[in-house]
């Protein structure tokens, strides 16, 4: 019998500007010391593969872990943040509707977004740590439990929700640190 493998998602740090008013914004200085935080959570662990979403945020959260295993965190754009409007002044509204929203009814390209996320993270092979946002965690807890609702809960800033793949599927070990930070 193969041991299952340990995933670990992690929330981006709090970053240098909402999701409504940058598209691409860095960590702010609580979101740096935030992301220290990481270090404890998982950073006892024998060093595994660490992946991260394309963003800032994500790869700025990674990089402490990173820098402590001496490794280098691959980008995969497959675990970047939520596909949304490209105007960010309608940001706002969009973001509000999702998050009271049921997955079956969702359009293509949220739908085809989540589809990915599935694969790739049923994809794993080995241990891994990812980088990555509040929408794709929930996209992947509400997965692995099965549920309708698009959020299953909210993680905060650098929390850690922990999953396990085995032969069986994947399971939901631990969630994260709910969140006492706002998503817009």
């Amino acid at each position: 019998m193969v041991a299952p493998i340990n995933i670990f998602l992690v929330r981006h740090g709090e970053a240098a500007a909402r999701w409504h008013e940058a598209s691409d914004p860095g960590l702010s200085r609580a979101g740096e010391q935030q992301a220290l935080t990481v270090l404890e959570a998982v950073g006892q662990y024998s060093p595994m593969r660490i992946i991260t979403s394309p963003l800032r945020r994500a790869q700025e959260t990674a990089a402490p872990l990173a820098a402590r295993w001496g490794m280098t965190a691959e980008v995969d754009p497959r675990f970047r943040e939520v596909p949304g409007p490209r105007d960010l002044a309608a940001r706002p509204a969009w973001i509000a509707a999702l998050m009271r929203a049921e997955w079956p009814g969702l359009d293509a390209t949220v739908q085809a977004w989540r589809a990915t996320l599935w694969s790739a993270l049923c994809a794993s092979t080995e241990p891994c740590v990812i980088f990555t946002h509040f929408m794709v965690i929930n996209a992947m807890v509400s997965a692995v439990q099965d549920t309708s609702q698009v959020v299953a809960f909210e993680p905060d800033y650098c929390s850690v929700t922990w999953l396990k793949s085995a032969a069986s599927g994947m399971t939901l070990h631990a969630l994260g640190r709910a969140r006492t930070s706002v998503v817009l």
